[in-house]
């Protein structure tokens, strides 16, 4: 008896809830680290295409100037930044938002973009 699932490798594995979705036209993206891989259940011998997330300039919200780093109120405080780019949510749009009529899939990186 055949098993009743397929298998197929991903470059990292999905790290966030809304790393996962299925389009109304059957296809699966896959969001992990700074791919999004586009998959057809169909056809799982490779990705069908990839989304590959660019390091960009972050956005200015939040930058403190030096001179208040050491202020009462944030000696306690330790902030960074992700520096590498990172696919945090995707979602695909229903059919006929595509060029083709098919599924326009929006993609959320943990910079905001």
């Amino acid at each position: 008896m055949a098993p009743h699932y397929q298998a197929t490798t991903l470059i990292a594995s999905p790290s966030y809830p809304n790393a996962i979705t299925w389009s109304s036209e059957n296809l699966v993206a896959v969001a992990s680290g700074h791919i999004v891989t586009i998959l057809n259940p169909a056809a799982l011998d490779g990705p069908r295409g990839l989304v590959v997330l660019r390091p960009s300039n972050p956005f200015p919200i939040g930058a403190i100037n030096r001179e208040d780093l050491f202020e009462p109120c944030l000696v306690s405080t330790c902030l960074s930044r992700d520096t590498e780019p990172c696919a945090r949510s995707v979602s695909w749009s229903q059919q006929g938002f595509a060029p083709n009529s098919g599924c326009l899939l929006a993609v959320c990186s943990g910079d905001g973009r």
